[in-house]
Formats: C-alpha cells, sequence, structure tokens
C-alpha cells in the first residue's frame, strides 16, 4: 500500500517538476529575444515608414524589436495607408496591405502622397559602433543614413561597448534638409614630445612631484609646463626643483645641482698664504666655504726662517 502511494506522489512530483522546467526554458528563451525579422508587402511599390522613419520600400524584410509601431506606406498616385503593427515572437511575421488609387474612397485614408523633397535626411556617424535612437525607437546602427518627416527627434547613440554612456542629441528637421550627426566617444591622444633630462651628478627625478626615473632620463611628455624636481642620490648636493615648458619634439634639458659647503678655517703658527688645489684663496688665519670633498692645502710662511707645508 505505502509503495503503491509512493510511486503515485513520485509521479506527480517528476510530472510537475518537468512542466516547471519546461515552462521556466520557455521563458528563458523568450527573454532572450528581443528581435524579430517581419515582412511587409503591398499590391503596389510603396515606401515604407516605420515610426515615421523611411525603412525602404516594398517587399521590405526587416529585423526589428518587438512592441507596437505606427507603420506608414506611401505611393505616387495611391493614397497613403496608416495602421499600427505589432510585433512579436508569437505573432504574424508578414504583413500585407492593399493601397487604393487617389479618387477611390476608402475610410484607411488620411493624408495625400508625399513627395521626396518633402523629406530629410538624417545622417548618424560615430567613432565606435553605437545603436541609434529616434525618440526611443531604435532605428539602425552608425553609420545610418535615412529619411525622415519634418519634425523634431531626440536622437540617441549608444555604443554595442557598454563601458561607453549613451550621449543624446535633439534635433529639428526641415523639409529637404540634409543634417550629418557625429557622435565623439573616443578621447583624442595628446601630442607627446621626446624630453632628456641631465644633471651633474645622478639625481632622482619627480615630474609634477610623481617619480619617474633617475638622470640621465629621456622620456616622453605632452607639450605643456611641468615642475621638475631633482634629489641627488649622493651626499654633499642638495636637491633642486625648476619649472620646464615643453614645447617641440627632442628638447634637452641640463640642471647643475649644487655642492652643499662647509665652513672650514686655517691656522698657522706663522702668517701663510693658503692655497687649495693650487689656488690661493687667502692668508692665515682664513675661514672660507668648501663642499664635501679632498682637497690639497699649501701653507707658504709668509715670513723668512720656515719651510712651506703641504697636506690633504
Amino acid at each position: 500500500m505505502f509503495t503503491k502511494y509512493f510511486k503515485q506522489f513520485a509521479f506527480i512530483f517528476i510530472f510537475t517538476f518537468l512542466i516547471a522546467l519546461l515552462f521556466a526554458c520557455q521563458i528563458t528563451a523568450s527573454s532572450q529575444i528581443t528581435n524579430v525579422t517581419i515582412t511587409i508587402k503591398a499590391n503596389v511599390r510603396a515606401q515604407v515608414y516605420i515610426s515615421n522613419i523611411y525603412r525602404g520600400d516594398t517587399p521590405l524584410t526587416i529585423n526589428i524589436g518587438i512592441g507596437k509601431y505606427p507603420l506608414k506606406l506611401m505611393a505616387n498616385g495611391y493614397k497613403t495607408f496608416e495602421t499600427v503593427i505589432t510585433v512579436s515572437t508569437t505573432g504574424p511575421k508578414e504583413f500585407s496591405f492593399t493601397l487604393e488609387p487617389v479618387g477611390t474612397s476608402s475610410t484607411t485614408t488620411t493624408t495625400t502622397t508625399t513627395t521626396s523633397s518633402d523629406k530629410a535626411r538624417l545622417i548618424v556617424k560615430a567613432d565606435i559602433p553605437c545603436y541609434i535612437y529616434s525618440n526611443g525607437t531604435r532605428i539602425g546602427m552608425t553609420p545610418l543614413d535615412v529619411q525622415m518627416y519634418p519634425g523634431t527627434y531626440e536622437i540617441k547613440a549608444e555604443p554595442t561597448d557598454k563601458s561607453y554612456a549613451p550621449k543624446t542629441e535633439k534635433i529639428n528637421l526641415s523639409k529637404g534638409q540634409v543634417l550629418e550627426l557625429n557622435f565623439k566617444f573616443l578621447q583624442p591622444q595628446p601630442q607627446l614630445y621626446s624630453v632628456t633630462i641631465n644633471s651633474n651628478v645622478p639625481a632622482q627625478v619627480l615630474i609634477n612631484n610623481n617619480p619617474v626615473g633617475n638622470t640621465p632620463l629621456t622620456t616622453n611628455l605632452a607639450p605643456g609646463t611641468y615642475t621638475i624636481t631633482l634629489n641627488p642620490l649622493q651626499g654633499g648636493y642638495s636637491s633642486l626643483t625648476q619649472t620646464i615648458v615643453v614645447s617641440q619634439p627632442n628638447q634637452v634639458f641640463n640642471f647643475t645641482l649644487n655642492a652643499i659647503l662647509y665652513s672650514v678655517t686655517f691656522n698657522s703658527n706663522v702668517p701663510a698664504q693658503v692655497l687649495i688645489n693650487n689656488n690661493p684663496v687667502g692668508n692665515t688665519p682664513l675661514t672660507t666655504n668648501l663642499a664635501p670633498g679632498t682637497y690639497t692645502v699649501t701653507l707658504n710662511p709668509l715670513q723668512g726662517g720656515y719651510s712651506s707645508l703641504t697636506q690633504t
């Protein structure tokens, strides 16, 4: 008895699960379908306008998104035909219409035939591939060239690359006008010039407070003004900060870092001339400033009876 009920329960559970799975698959599949291919036909060759935008002549096969669209068919010598079509995945894929010659009665006639000179032409370009929308309806991809009725439109360029934000432009088209929109999404790359920075001693280079390497350094910079800081890599020299202007290729900037000077005093038991590296600098007692380093000091006595002295 228990086995019988268990089998019935298992059958109902499996059947219910399969039905739910099939329904979910149908929902998933339908949610992935955004466009439908339809064909529009007429008894005569006619211009096809969908959402007030010229899309071609009948017979016309077009890929279009799901939704409701105002449709207009126009042909010389025939009354304009207007209606609304519904595009869906389950609805009709072919629409056939009959236009009546001018002079016959028809409840579907709304306006007279419009010649091509009564339209405007819109050209839309972009520097990356974009979907183009007119008043919220997708009308194609760039580059796009369509005929439209005069009027005010909001044209949106939506890049296929979703990392770029859409751009919108409001336009006003008049009869016979040709308007070209060119949407720019890519930032122009600045022109770079080669710049060389040298110094009398090895130094770290900072450009606008950002370390970029050590001298001698060659790098690329856009034209402009920069603050250069040099920090010596050996002792005895002070840092240097200067402003440079980059204005042409292959500029070379040479900098001299100043040595840090120390006060040095020379005394002797008798007055004497002082020579530092064979250069006379004064007489003892003498106080002078010298950078860190090794020097040869010679003292020549200024009175007789004493010999000269040389030390390092």
